[in-house]
């Protein structure tokens, strides 16, 4: 994965923000996914969906 971008050290950075927001946008996409599919089977993986959509959050704040 390839980010072009002056100097190596911001290149190092803005690919971990951008590795980071994108790890966050699929945690939250399969906790949301996760939680409409199983909201009325199984409450262990919806309160791992809960889990991994506030940690998707989490780590988009910081």
């Amino acid at each position: 994965m390839a980010i072009f971008c002056p100097g190596a050290l911001p290149c190092r950075i803005t690919g971990v923000v951008v590795g980071a927001l994108i790890a966050a946008l699929a945690l939250i996409l399969i906790g949301i996914m996760a939680i409409f599919n199983c909201i009325v089977a199984c409450p262990v993986l919806f309160i791992l969906a809960v889990l991994a959509f506030i940690l998707g959050i989490a780590i988009i704040i910081a």
